[in-house]
C-alpha cells in the first residue's frame, strides 16, 4: 500500500497567506487603476519601476536599464530643477511629496507624469531609498490649464466690464472685486480682496451696509440707487448703483453682488442744468418785466401823441391845409404802428408761457372762430379743404398760432380776391395742419429767416407788420412740443406753412 505524504505536509501558517493576498489585492488594485510605481535606491542609484509605469514611458522592460542616470534625461529641462528640489526637500524633511512633470518617450513626444512617495531611513536618519506611485498625469494637467484658462478668460472679461463689481459678505467684507472697482479706489485688487468696508470707505460705510444687509436678508434686488461714492484713497464722486443676492448653492452662505456705474459726469451736468434753468428762469422773468414795464410805460405818451395830432387838427379847424392834414395822418399812422409793435412784443414776451391746462377742442370750431376775428375779408376766401380733429390741447395757443397765419396770408397778398386753403391730416407720428396760401411766395433764400423776430420782406409802407406774427407761431408751436416749417418754391406762386403737433403728446 501506497501511503499519501503529500498530507502529511503542514498547512502554510494564515498570516503568510494574509499577506499573500494582501499584496495580490494591492498588485491588482493599482492594475485596475492603472497607477504604477517606483522605487529608488538613493546608495546604488538603482531604479525600479513597474510594468505600468514603464508603459507609460512606453520603454520595454528589457532595455529599460534601471539607471537613475537615465532617467534623469528625459525629465523636460523646464521642469528638472523643480524635480530635483521637490525630491531633495521630501528627503530632508522625511514627508510626503507629490510633483507633476513632463518626460520625454522614446519618440521624443513629451507627457505629463505624476510622482508622489516618500524617503525611507536607516537607522542612523540617513535616507536609504524612496518610492511611490506614478500616474498618467495628463489628461489632468489639459483639465487645469484649460481651467486656468477659462479662469483667466472671466477675470480679463470681469475686469473690463464697464462698471465697478464688488462681491461683498453680510459682514461688509469684500470678497471680490474688479480692476475698475479697485482702480477707483486707487488700489490694488489684492489689497482690497478681504478688507473691511468701514475701513476703506468710512463716510458711507454705514450706508452701504444697510442696503446690503438689506438685499442679503430679503432676497430681493435693489435697483438704481444713486448714492455718493467716497473711498478713503480714491477720488470721490456719485455712482448709480445695482445690489443683487447671492446664496452659496455649496454651503448655503448669503453674498451681495454690487454694480456700480459712474455717473459723476453726469450729476455734474445735472447741477449745471439746473443752475441755468435758474438762471434763465429768472432772465425770463426779467425780459417779461421788461416787456411789460417798456410796453405800459410807452403807450401812456403815444397815447398822448395821438390826442396831441387831433388838438392841433381841432385848434387849426378851417385853417388846416390838405398838407398838414396829410402829415397828421402819417403822425398819427406812426403812432398806431408803434403801439401795435408794443402790443406784438409783449405778445412774443409771453407766447409759451404760463399754459393754460388742455382741454378737449374741436379744430372746426377753432377754425372757424379764428376766421371770424379776421377783417372783413371782401372777395378774399378762406376754403377748409378737410375736416378737423378733436385735440386735447390748450386752447389759447392753437387760436394764436391759426390767427397769426391767417393774418399773415392775407396781409402779405398781392391780390384783394386771393385765396386760402386750410386743411389737416393725421401722420405716424403727427398731427399735420397746413395753411397754404395763392400769394406771391416766399424766396428760398429768406425762408430760413421768416420766424426771426421783426423779420419782414417788405418795408411798412408796403406792408403794416411788426414782423413778430410768424415767431409767436414758431414759439408757440414748440412750447407744444411741435414744430413747424414753411414750403416754397422760387418762380412759382403760393407759400405753405405746415404744422406738426406730436400724437399722444401731454401738454
Amino acid at each position: 500500500m501506497v501511503h499519501d505524504y503529500s498530507h502529511d505536509r503542514p498547512a502554510p501558517p494564515k498570516a503568510s497567506l494574509d499577506l499573500d493576498r494582501e499584496a495580490e489585492a494591492i498588485k491588482f488594485a493599482f492594475k485596475s487603476a492603472n497607477v504604477g510605481y517606483w522605487m529608488w535606491d538613493k546608495a546604488t542609484g538603482y531604479i525600479y519601476l513597474t510594468d505600468i509605469a514603464l508603459k507609460m514611458l512606453q520603454l520595454p522592460k528589457a532595455e529599460f536599464s534601471n539607471k537613475i542616470g537615465d532617467i534623469k534625461t528625459l525629465i523636460h529641462p523646464d521642469d528638472y530643477e523643480t524635480v530635483k528640489k521637490s525630491l531633495n526637500t521630501a528627503i530632508e524633511s522625511n514627508k510626503f511629496f507629490e510633483i507633476e512633470f513632463r518626460i520625454r518617450r522614446p519618440d521624443m513626444s513629451y507627457f505629463w507624469m505624476n510622482i508622489g512617495g516618500r524617503p525611507e531611513r536607516e537607522a542612523d536618519g540617513s535616507a536609504r531609498r524612496m518610492g511611490g506611485s506614478v500616474v498618467d498625469a495628463s489628461s489632468h494637467v489639459r483639465m487645469k490649464q484649460e481651467l486656468q484658462q477659462e479662469k483667466h478668460t472671466l477675470r480679463v472679461i470681469f475686469d473690463n466690464v464697464p462698471a465697478r463689481i464688488w462681491f461683498k459678505d453680510s459682514h461688509n467684507t469684500i470678497i471680490r472685486l474688479n480692476q475698475r472697482a479697485a482702480d477707483s479706489m486707487s488700489l490694488p485688487v489684492k489689497a482690497v480682496e478681504g478688507a473691511d468696508t468701514y475701513v476703506l470707505f468710512p463716510e458711507m460705510a454705514k450706508k452701504y451696509h444697510d442696503d446690503d444687509l438689506a438685499v442679503i436678508n430679503s432676497g430681493v434686488p435693489l435697483e438704481g440707487i444713486v448714492e455718493k461714492y467716497t473711498p478713503i484713497d480714491g477720488p470721490h464722486g456719485w455712482v448709480s448703483t445695482d445690489k443683487l443676492p447671492f446664496t452659496d448653492p455649496a454651503s448655503g452662505e448669503k453674498y451681495v453682488l454690487v454694480i456700480s456705474t459712474d455717473i459723476t459726469q453726469q450729476k455734474e451736468y445735472e447741477a449745471k442744468i439746473i443752475e441755468n434753468s435758474v438762471r434763465l428762469n429768472q432772465a425770463n422773468k426779467d425780459l417779461d418785466h421788461f416787456a411789460h414795464m417798456a410796453s405800459h410805460d410807452l403807450k401812456a405818451p403815444l397815447r398822448g401823441m395821438d390826442e396831441l395830432t387831433k388838438w392841433i387838427a381841432e385848434d387849426l379847424g378851417d385853417a388846416l391845409t390838405p398838407d398838414i392834414s396829410r402829415k397828421i395822418d402819417l403822425l398819427r399812422g406812426r403812432v398806431t404802428r408803434m403801439d401795435t409793435l408794443l402790443k406784438d412784443m409783449l405778445s412774443f414776451s409771453r407766447a409759451g408761457k404760463n399754459i393754460a391746462p388742455p382741454e378737449r377742442i374741436d379744430m372746426n370750431f377753432i377754425i372757424d372762430e379764428v376766421t371770424g376775428w379776421l377783417p372783413p375779408l371782401g372777395d378774399f376766401k378762406i376754403i377748409k379743404d378737410s375736416d378737423f380733429p378733436v385735440l386735447n390741447v390748450p386752447r389759447s395757443p392753437i387760436e394764436h398760432i391759426f390767427l397769426n397765419l391767417l393774418s399773415n396770408a392775407i396781409k402779405h397778398h398781392d391780390r384783394a380776391d386771393g385765396t386760402v386753403n386750410i386743411g389737416y391730416e393725421k401722420t405716424q407720428d403727427h398731427h399735420l395742419f397746413y395753411v397754404a396760401d395763392n400769394g406771391p411766395g416766399i424766396p428760398e433764400a429768406y425762408q430760413d429767416h421768416v420766424f426771426e423776430i421783426f423779420r419782414k420782406l417788405k418795408r411798412r409802407d408796403v406792408v403794416e407788420s411788426s414782423g413778430i406774427g410768424l415767431s409767436i407761431v414758431k414759439k408757440m408751436t414748440e412750447a407744444l412740443g411741435g414744430k413747424v416749417n414753411v414750403l416754397s418754391e422760387d418762380g412759382q406762386r403760393g407759400t405753405t406753412f405746415n404744422i406738426y403737433l406730436p400724437i399722444g403728446e401731454t401738454f
